[in-house]
């Protein structure tokens, strides 16, 4: 996209002293390398929001531990490899972003999802469940490739864009959530999976053509100068106090995040048989994980354009956590 375009001022046009009609050219010149830009902007954040919106539609979600056990598989034998896989899937991404590029990543996340749904849909064998959960873990890590897309793509809107596409990840996640609790006595767990499976699918495709964002290393000029250079910024960065705070703030929490989301359906599931014996599926996971999207990508789409949201940070920093552990 034409950044410079997009950023130039538009200035009112100066005829040229021979034909007095050159200022009206140069004006129309620019006016059009704008309108480029704001076109490309527009599709290509587009097209982030269509990916993550098909990434994150999935019906059976809720409902995975539930569908675990009637191929006779224990879920946390299972969801302890996503566990311990997380931390090495998110450096081998920050290593892939720097040598093969952050598309790439994301393309090879969204294939890793696909393969996910594609285990669990078809095997009971406890080592392949095992191997689809370090699979996802790879394909969770691999956001990190998509936010610096976002960031490459609109440096000077970054924070509109990522609060889109961050509305309309949550936005899937609750609608998908809710047609999964409303579709699932009807059709069954294993129809939910397979319309999980078409969705990745779509994705995938979709992020054939996501924007490629900034070269990698491997083809850049300088190669290896330029990686040097990348760690080199990353260090001057985490020096300032507030960017050292925030990037606490946010492992700190996407690490609890992720721990209860992986294990709080074992939980459930535990709760419902002292209740109501082993074999009821009194299971409402669907209806909670819509209205706690919902809730989310409300409050995200309406900061995301909100000017002031960074002289909050005090706020924010208390009461992300705060509100996490209610």
């Amino acid at each position: 996209m034409d950044q410079q375009a997009v950023n130039e001022p538009l200035l009112p046009p100066v005829l040229n002293e021979e034909s007095g009609v050159g200022g009206r050219e140069e004006s129309e010149e620019r006016d059009e390398r704008v309108g480029r830009g704001k076109k490309s902007w527009t599709r290509e954040t587009a097209l982030c929001c269509l990916y993550i919106a098909l990434y994150s539609f999935k019906p059976s979600e809720a409902f995975l531990v539930d569908f675990l056990s009637t191929k006779g598989v224990d879920g946390v034998s299972v969801f302890y490899v996503f566990t311990y896989s997380r931390g090495p899937a998110l450096l081998l991404c920050l290593l892939l972003c720097r040598i093969l590029g952050c598309k790439a990543v994301v393309v090879a996340g969204a294939v890793c999802s696909l393969i996910t749904t594609a285990l669990t849909l078809t095997t009971s064998k406890l080592l392949l469940l095992q191997v689809s959960q370090a699979s996802v873990a790879f394909a969770f890590a691999s956001l990190i490739g998509f936010e610096a897309l976002q960031f490459n793509g609109a440096k000077h809107t970054f924070q509109m864009v990522s609060h889109l596409t961050k509305g309309f990840m949550l936005a899937s996640c609750c609608g998908s959530s809710l047609l999964g609790q409303t579709l699932r006595e009807y059709v069954g767990d294993k129809t939910l999976f397979t319309i999980t499976l078409f969705f990745e699918g779509m994705a995938c495709l979709v992020a054939l053509f996501l924007p490629a964002g900034a070269n990698s290393v491997l083809r850049s000029k300088e190669g290896s100068k330029e990686g040097g250079e990348g760690w080199r910024h990353v260090w001057f960065a985490l020096k300032k106090g507030e960017i050292f705070r925030w990037t606490l703030l946010w492992t700190l929490c996407y690490a609890v995040h992720d721990l209860v989301l992986t294990n709080w359906q074992v939980l459930a599931q535990m709760k419902l048989n002292e209740h109501y014996g082993s074999s009821s599926r009194m299971n409402l996971n669907g209806y909670m994980w819509s209205a706690g999207y919902l809730l989310s990508a409300l409050l995200t789409l309406g900061t995301s354009s909100f000017k002031r949201l960074y002289q909050y940070c005090a706020f924010v920093m208390v009461g992300a956590p705060l509100l996490m552990g209610m």
